[in-house]
C-alpha cells in the first residue's frame, strides 16, 4: 500500500505515507489515496485528531520523478486538465492539500528526514507540524523550474510575510527543522515528532472539540 491509515475509529488517527525505499516521495495515485483516506476519516463520528507522517524515518521527498518524467511527456494534457477545472474547484494536486485543510479536527504534521516539495506543502496544510532539529525541510519546486501550486498559495501567506516566502519559494533553500522554526515554518521542533504528535494530539483529546 503506497499510504496506511491507523486506528480510523478511535479518537486519533494516523496517516502514514508509506513508500520508505522512495523517501515517501508521492505518486498521483498516493495523492488520491490520500484524498480518499482524509474524506472517509471526516465522516467518522469519534474522530478528534490526526497524526500525518512517513514510514521509515522520512517525511516525503516530494514529487517522485517518473510522475515528473510522465507530465514532461504530455504538457498539453495536462493544460488542458487544468483549464477545465470549475472554478474553485481544486486540481488533482491541489486535492490532497485541501482535503487536509478540510479535516473536521486538528492535523498534525509529525517531520522526520526529507521534507521537501510536495511533501512541504502536504505538511504546511496541515494544522501543526512538529519537527525534528535535524529534519530538511524545503520549497524545492522552484529547483525544477515548477510553481509551486498545491495548497501553498494559501498557506503561507499566514504564517509567514510574503517577502520571506517568496525568498524561499524562489531560492528553493533546503533547512533545518531549527531553522524552519525560527521561519515560522513549524510550530515546534521535538527530537521525536512523531512521539511529541501523539502526545500533543491525546491532549487535544482532552478539550472540548467545540472551542
Amino acid at each position: 500500500d503506497l499510504m496506511t491509515v491507523l486506528n480510523a475509529a478511535g479518537p486519533v488517527a494516523e496517516i502514514r505515507l508509506n513508500r520508505p525505499a522512495k523517501k515517501n516521495a508521492v505518486t498521483l495515485e498516493l495523492l488520491a489515496d490520500l484524498v480518499a483516506a482524509c474524506e472517509a476519516l471526516a465522516d467518522e463520528p469519534g474522530l478528534r485528531a490526526v497524526v500525518l507522517s512517513g514510514e521509515g524515518g522520512d517525511f516525503s521527498a516530494g514529487i517522485d520523478l517518473s510522475v515528473l518524467m510522465s507530465l514532461a511527456g504530455d504538457l498539453e494534457g495536462v493544460k488542458a486538465e487544468m483549464l477545465s477545472m470549475e472554478p474553485g474547484q481544486p486540481n488533482r494536486f491541489q486535492a490532497p492539500a485541501k482535503a487536509l485543510m478540510d479535516l473536521p479536527v486538528p492535523v498534525i504534521a509529525a517531520i522526520e528526514g526529507v521534507c521537501f516539495g510536495a511533501g512541504m506543502q502536504l505538511a504546511l496544510a496541515c494544522d501543526f507540524r512538529i519537527a525534528a532539529p535535524g529534519a530538511k525541510l524545503s520549497i524545492m519546486e522552484g529547483k525544477w523550474g515548477l510553481i509551486p501550486d498545491m495548497g501553498i498559495s494559501l498557506s503561507l501567506p499566514r504564517l509567514m510575510a510574503p517577502d520571506r516566502a517568496k525568498a524561499l519559494i524562489m531560492t528553493a533553500r533546503v533547512l533545518s527543522g531549527e531553522e524552519a522554526l525560527g521561519e515560522g515554518l513549524v510550530t515546534r521542533v521535538e527530537e521525536n515528532p512523531h512521539a511529541a504528535a501523539l502526545v500533543f494530539a491525546e491532549e487535544l483529546v482532552a478539550r472540548s472539540p467545540d472551542a
